[in-house]
């Protein structure tokens, strides 16, 4: 008895204490989102979405599929993208960057402001090659594949590398994302110059000066997800791409922004480089070393 009186004052007292706070969150409206990573010597492609309000119900289609997006190279008119689906624009005539020519969109839809991508320019092609594979227990289920590679480096010239790896089966045209993970480096990389993100590892050259640096990575030699377990893959794939400094920053910012840890923490906001709205464009240039198992 004594006890649930004890209990009813408790509850009394912190229902009495609650206070309703409304605060309403700023929103400038919707706005064009525009998301493209240019690579050098591929076809150019683009995503068109828009913004959602941070109240309220969110519309599974923020895609916008009547916009109108002009490519410009080096401040020079080259052509007007077309719709396919959802939002995805391509370059009719399969246009694709140049290495060293600088790159921006404008892109226009009814109802929504003019928005522009701040010019980019592509990168110049990583140096790559391939020291040597071999074959190693990945856990006690899996086999897995070593892989040593050397990334020469310039002197005296600032540089962002993005690395992953992917495999390949025979007679299947998809590159499968595989569970590899960074075993060891040629000297000690001090943060942030080396960064393990969920889609690859991040690497930028700024804490040495030029050189040739090695790299070595731990593959799983099969593809597994729920509902999917294939044989070992035929082929992998080791990129290195060269990537522009916004397209780095957006990298890291986007790994800090999914981790399911920072529920506990204010989010952070995601690097945008489009005048006008939100997204980014950024720009590579990719090298791909073939491994045939």
């Amino acid at each position: 008895m004594k006890r649930s009186s004890i209990l009813t004052i408790i509850i009394f007292l912190f229902t009495n204490c609650s206070e309703v706070i409304e605060y309403e969150l700023p929103y400038d409206g919707d706005k064009i989102v525009v998301n493209a990573i240019l690579l050098a010597n591929e076809p150019v492609q683009v995503s068109i979405t828009k913004s959602a309000p941070p109240t309220g119900e969110i519309n599974k289609d923020l895609s916008l599929k009547s916009a109108t997006i002009d490519l410009f190279e080096n401040g020079v008119f080259i052509e007007s993208l077309e719709h396919t689906n959802d939002g995805i624009y391509i370059s009719k005539s399969e246009f694709r960057p140049v290495e060293g020519n600088e790159y921006y969109f404008v892109v226009n839809a009814k109802g929504f402001e003019t928005v522009s991508s701040i010019p980019t320019i592509i990168p110049s092609s990583p140096s790559v090659s391939l020291l040597g594979v071999t074959y190693n227990p990945f856990s006690e289920e899996s086999k897995g594949v070593q892989t040593s590679i050397v990334i020469t480096d310039p002197i005296a010239e600032e540089n962002y590398y993005f690395l992953t790896v992917y495999g390949l089966f025979n007679g299947d045209d998809s590159w499968y994302e595989t569970y590899s993970y960074l075993l060891g480096v040629s000297y000690d990389f001090l943060p942030p110059c080396l960064d393990n993100i969920i889609l690859g590892d991040l690497y930028k050259d700024a804490c040495q000066n030029g050189g040739d640096f090695e790299f070595i990575f731990n593959t799983e030699n099969k593809y597994s997800s729920p509902g999917n377990n294939r044989d070992e893959f035929d082929k992998l794939f080791v990129t290195v791409t060269n990537i522009s400094t916004e397209y780095y920053n957006y990298l890291l910012n986007y790994d800090r922004v999914t981790d399911i840890q920072l529920i506990f923490f204010e989010p952070e906001v995601l690097p945008s480089n489009i005048m006008g709205g939100y997204g980014i464009v950024g720009a590579g240039n990719q090298a791909v070393i073939e491994i045939v198992l």
